[in-house]
């Protein structure tokens, strides 16, 4: 639900992103793509092997970025998924779990992660955790629990701070 915000606040480090293909993955598409964010499409649902070549190519040179939600194209929210971060294990990556929130922002809470999009003349707030490095013998569960429970801290602590 703070993706908008967490893309605004990352945009300079020219990360990839994985975007669903949905009608709501479009849209969002085109406002990361206009701050300089590239795009990959797909998600558990539709193109799923597919876009995890793609992420597997874009993670391949030294300092790659590689953003993706944890909880994917439906939920549920602030559950994390454990396809990208498999992959991140597999690639030896470090997961850096962030979240964000505006100081003036409106909140859609029919959709299913209440989503977060920032007023104009507000602050948006980016939180970075610590880095999360996992070894090949973590579990499924373990890695899926660790991101989830570090993202949700984050996600307190910014919530805090913005009031």
């Amino acid at each position: 639900g703070r993706l908008i915000c967490v893309a605004w606040g990352i945009k300079s480090y020219k990360p990839t992103s994985l975007v669903s293909h949905s009608k709501d993955g479009e849209i969002i598409a085109r406002i990361v793509q206009k701050w300089g964010i590239v795009t990959l499409r797909g998600s558990s649902r539709k193109g799923g092997k597919e876009a995890l070549r793609h992420m597997m190519r874009a993670m391949q040179p030294a300092g790659s970025i590689m953003a993706v939600t944890m909880d994917g194209p439906v939920g549920p929210a602030r559950v994390a998924k454990l396809g990208s971060l498999a992959l991140a294990a597999k690639m030896n990556a470090t997961i850096m779990p962030i979240s964000a929130s505006a100081t003036r922002k409106w909140v859609f809470t029919g959709s299913w992660d209440d989503l977060q999009v920032p007023k104009p003349f507000g602050k948006v707030l980016v939180m970075i955790g610590e880095p999360l490095k996992y070894s090949a013998d973590t579990t499924d569960v373990d890695l899926a629990k660790a991101t989830g429970d570090a993202v949700t801290r984050i996600e307190k602590m910014v919530d805090e701070q913005v009031g």
